[in-house]
């Protein structure tokens, strides 16, 4: 009996020596996939625990993975006396965005230059990576065809983001163009105004609108107010720089570069050409047209510029005898082709307004203008222009 006793006690100590031997070894507790977990910041983690091979309970964990921070983490799983760790690593896997300005199609033409429309970077990390921005493109000016810009960026943890903007350079671009397509889409990205919200009446009010008879007439048909325009007959981007206009509504005449020095308008419409598309070459046009410009921006240097658009004339224009021919729609859009270019040069806007008022060939719409001289404004179309003014807004900062 005392034998039995014996052997029994031995089975039982040599089970229970064999039972902590197991649950105080490794093999007594396995993870549940791997020792080491990568995860992106702001990701859920769920933590897929431990497998123990005889149910005895719950296994505590410690530690804390925080997902919205990157970092290591490590969690412990402590099951009698054994101990196994996970690691759990949270990175950025997010890569920067980068946002083109203007347009992601460009067009220009032979000989003229890409001005960049800007870009913006943002990291979800690292915040703001504009300065960090490569930009590279293998524009060949002289050359018709399509061209990329590449604007890439990389963030601390190595992400990269990377946008391309795509520039066609044609020949000759608009110039080219016949009189019914002349279009300036896709030129002058930075330059152009470009449709915005409609505008109340306080945008009106503190502008000021500089021109000849076509801009008097804002005001003689009420679709400006008279307070806001600065008007005279004949005014051509020449005499413009010594006549004196009357300076409303302050009761004195004053030219333009004067008149903006003293009562520093917030913003200036130029309205200049029909009175010299005539009689000026282009080259002299464009410099007298941008030597007063550089004056006006001296003058005030705050003062916002927009240079409105010659507006096109009736089909009679084009077909009459040739004695009326230095006038005539062709003639017209190079001009304000070389204007837009011009602003360009400048960083001043353009308004191009002169596409509400023509038709499908590219003349002055029927009934728009006086009969009588193909040029001149009716109210219809003043209305027109100022409506265009009102939805494509230079507002400060933009």
């Amino acid at each position: 009996m005392k034998k039995w006793i014996l052997l029994i006690t031995g089975i039982l100590l040599i089970s229970l020596a064999l039972f902590l031997a197991f649950i105080t070894s490794p093999f007594a507790i396995k993870l549940n996939g791997k020792e080491t977990l990568t995860i992106g910041i702001n990701e859920k983690f769920k933590d897929p625990g431990v497998k123990t091979l005889i149910d005895l309970g719950d296994v505590p964990v410690s530690g804390k993975v925080d997902t919205k921070k990157l970092g290591t983490y490590k969690l412990e799983y402590k099951y009698f006396y054994t101990i196994l760790n996970r690691t759990i690593k949270v990175v950025d896997k997010t890569s920067p965005v980068i946002s083109l300005n203007g347009n992601a199609e460009v067009n220009i033409a032979i000989g003229s230059k890409y001005q960049e429309l800007g870009y913006t970077a943002e990291d979800n990390i690292d915040g703001d990576l504009t300065s960090e921005v490569e930009v590279t493109n293998n524009i060949d000016y002289s050359k018709e065809g399509k061209y990329e810009i590449v604007y890439k960026v990389k963030d601390k943890s190595g992400n990269t983001g990377e946008v391309i903007r795509e520039v066609s350079v044609f020949k000759n671009g608009p110039l080219a163009m016949s009189l019914k397509d002349f279009n300036l889409d896709g030129y002058f990205e930075t330059t152009i105004l470009k449709e915005t919200e409609r505008m109340d009446d306080s945008y009106i009010n503190e502008t000021v609108f500089y021109g000849d008879s076509i801009t008097y007439n804002f005001g003689y048909y009420l679709a400006l107010p008279t307070n806001v325009i600065w008007a005279k007959s004949n005014v051509t981007p020449e005499n413009a720089h010594t006549w004196t206009v009357p300076i409303n509504p302050h009761g004195t005449n004053m030219t333009l570069e004067a008149a903006v020095a003293k009562y520093k308008p917030k913003r200036l419409v130029i309205s200049l050409g029909a009175n010299a598309v005539a009689v000026m070459t282009e080259e002299y046009f464009i410099s007298q047209y941008e030597s007063l410009v550089e004056k006006v921006k001296k003058a005030n240097p705050s003062t916002l510029v927009i240079v409105q658009s010659i507006f096109p004339v009736d089909a009679a224009w084009d077909i009459a005898s040739q004695t009326r021919t230095t006038i005539n729609n062709t003639k017209i859009n190079r001009l304000n082709y070389l204007l837009a270019e011009m602003c360009e040069r400048q960083k001043v806007k353009f308004l191009n307004s002169a596409v509400v008022l023509k038709d499908g060939n590219g003349q002055m719409t029927y009934g728009y203008a006086y009969a009588s001289d193909g040029i001149h404004l009716l109210p219809v179309a003043n209305n027109k222009v100022i409506e265009y003014f009102r939805t494509h807004a230079y507002i400060e900062g933009e």
